[in-house]
């Protein structure tokens, strides 16, 4: 799949007016499109072919690396979003809200999957399943409440959405799973970490030399760090201190975490404000959302009601009229207190501009091109694909498209 919005069943995908097949066999150079899978179940597929591949591999004369990218619980087509099996969705009886129903299904589906994996490896032998390194993990915060491609994830108590800076749409849980993690089992660390830091952190265990790994990942100058010590208890402490969420040169938004502290700049120039809130998901009945108990797991982000009188809850700044925040996310999780005006953080707040400014004299100018209406499905028996090697984009242009309209900037290229 080349996107995540396609339908479960017919594996079709409409983006931008266009529709076609977004469902493929890839076999080294060879992509086939798979029109005869109509029917079957996105999750169930991805667990039915991970399976195949497990089974027919040979441990013993190579390794493996199986990368196995759910379609879900991400929304389908707009015309109906949220699929799951009726025999699935039927033992969902934890909300009364049919939409949210359906995602907990879907929900189920995952699960389900993820564990016939996981036994497929058990039946490969305990040498193999004591030598596999496990990890599950998302891509970014839940879309809530039907606000966005009409999904019901749920962040709360976090702040917000997908797509957005607050914790809501930024925090993604994960775990890791396997023999090198054995003395840090049932354990949660609150450690930072980047999605640019797994693959430093697979390529030190699979060496089994740090050393070595060192010396090789520094060749290629990776923006990643290893985790390998912290995920297994050598060292409790991240070697990373700082993340940058995002910044947009188009938009004039930036996002970077730098130790307990994020600091946010417009953070709603993507948007209209809406999902700036905390969205509680739907309960058992209409009259209750679902509940949340402080200790409830170890994992659990628990915060205190949120405060309604003397708080500054918007991303603005009196002293700088910007839309601006400043939030202490190991004590604030929930973002409730933007301590951007604080007089004794103004040095905080002008460590993170700091920040900012290095890593934006290292940024590459952002290029958003037109749509080419040669990628067009119809032009491939109406299978989205691949379609050129030459995105023909001018060299000193930039477009910054979005949903609302499209404008043409002009901008000195270095690339």
């Amino acid at each position: 799949m080349y996107y995540g919005k396609a339908d479960y069943y017919n594996h079709w995908e409409s983006e931008m007016g266009m529709a076609g097949l977004d469902w493929h066999f890839d076999e080294g150079k060879n992509l086939s499109d798979l029109h005869s899978e109509y029917g079957l179940y996105s999750t169930r597929a991805f667990a039915a072919r991970s399976e195949k591949i497990i089974e027919e591999h040979d441990f013993k004369s190579k390794p493996l690396f199986l990368y196995v990218p759910f379609q879900a619980p991400h929304s389908g087509l707009d015309h109906d979003p949220l699929q799951v099996p009726r025999d699935t969705e039927s033992q969902v009886n934890e909300t009364w809200h049919i939409q949210r129903r359906k995602y907990l299904g879907m929900l189920s589906e995952l699960d389900t999957a993820v564990g016939r994996i996981m036994k497929s490896l058990e039946n490969k032998g305990k040498e193999v399943i004591e030598n596999t390194i496990v990890v599950f993990s998302s891509d970014n915060g839940g879309a809530p409440n039907g606000l966005q491609q009409w999904n019901w994830g749920s962040n709360y108590p976090l702040r917000s959405s997908k797509g957005h800076y607050y914790e809501g749409g930024l925090r993604a849980v994960g775990l890791v799973w396997g023999k090198p993690f054995e003395q840090r089992r049932g354990q949660v660390s609150t450690e930072m970490m980047h999605i640019t830091d797994w693959l430093p952190t697979f390529f030190e265990a699979a060496v089994g030399d740090k050393s070595k790994a060192e010396s090789t990942l520094k060749e290629y100058d990776l923006d990643g760090f290893s985790m390998l010590d912290m995920l297994t208890g050598k060292n409790l402490t991240s070697p990373r201190s700082e993340i940058v969420l995002n910044f947009d040169p188009l938009e004039n938004t930036k996002a970077i975490r730098v130790g307990r502290y994020k600091y946010l700049l417009n953070p709603n120039n993507r948007h209209d404000g809406r999902l700036d809130d905390w969205f509680e998901a739907p309960g058992e009945s209409p009259e209750v959302n679902e509940t949340l108990v402080a200790g409830t797991t170890p994992a659990q982000i628990f915060c205190e009601k949120r405060p309604s009188e003397n708080v500054n809850l918007k991303c603005y700044s009196s002293k700088s009229t910007k839309l601006e925040c400043l939030y202490d996310i190991e004590n604030d999780p929930c973002e409730y207190f933007n301590l951007i005006d604080n007089d004794s953080l103004q040095n905080v707040k002008n460590i993170m501009l700091e920040r900012i400014r290095y890593w934006e004299s290292l940024q590459v100018p952002a290029m958003r091109p037109p749509l080419d209406p040669e990628s067009d499905p119809k032009h491939f028996g109406y299978a989205w694909q691949p379609w050129t090697n030459d995105p023909k984009i001018p060299e000193n242009e930039v477009y910054n498209c979005n949903p609302q309209h499209c404008i043409e900037v002009s901008i000195k290229s270095e690339l």
